[in-house]
């Protein structure tokens, strides 16, 4: 097994069951607007920033009328309205609370906007578990680009090679990869043999199966 120093966890998806609650957010203001999502696979989104998502949405149905950062505001306005609603994933929480207490140090690295970052960890009680956190506001190139893993890296005082990174989509799998990170998928979002497809080292179903690979005790904390 691999001697970590450290691991970043991915946000939505792998620690909050939120994936469901964005899209639907989002579809409340694309239909307002008349628009959809392109594509017959709604699983590349996943991963990728409401900003990414937004902008090559209106570039592609033409709509040069509507305001990127005016649909952006309006879809958090959404999400603040139905986050009432969200659920950690099963275990997550006490992974972190036992990596947190490990030797081990805990970063997360998020395509959300900050403001989605702080809603999940106040929902949750997640505030001084981690010792980084990247958010969308963070970073200049997004997932799959590998920067937000490697600004979380670089904020951990570790190198790539040192840290596992936990994420649930091939978009954050990718990001991880090319950072130089240890990909693992988590079966949340994606089949294992997409995410393996993806570039993750390593897929599994539950928290339950990370502990020994991580080389951290359940229950220590």
């Amino acid at each position: 097994m691999p001697d970590f120093r450290g691991g970043v966890l991915d946000l939505d998806g792998v620690v909050v069951d939120t994936e469901a609650l964005h899209l639907e957010a989002t579809m409340m203001v694309f239909d307002r607007h008349g628009l959809s999502m392109p594509g017959d696979d709604p699983g590349a989104w996943i991963g990728r920033t409401d900003r990414d998502i937004f902008n090559e949405v209106l570039e592609k149905a033409g709509r040069h009328d509507l305001d990127v950062d005016s649909l952006l505001s309006r879809k958090h306005d959404v999400y603040g309205e139905i986050v009432h609603r969200i659920q950690a994933i099963p275990g997550s929480r006490d992974f972190i609370r036992a990596v947190a207490a490990s030797p081990l140090r805990l970063g997360l690295a998020t395509s959300s906007e900050r403001i989605n970052q702080q809603r999940a960890f106040d929902a949750l009680g997640l505030d001084g578990f981690f010792d980084a956190v990247v958010t969308a506001t963070d970073v200049t190139r997004t997932k799959p680009d590998p920067e937000p893993y490697r600004l979380a890296v670089e904020r951990l005082k570790l190198e790539p090679s040192d840290c596992f990174v936990v994420e649930d989509s091939f978009n954050g799998v990718r990001s991880a990869r090319d950072a130089g990170c240890h990909a693992i998928g988590l079966s949340t979002s994606f089949s294992e043999e997409r995410l393996l497809a993806a570039g993750a080292l390593k897929v599994v179903h539950s928290f339950d199966e990370l502990y020994d690979y991580v080389g951290v005790r359940k229950g220590d904390h």
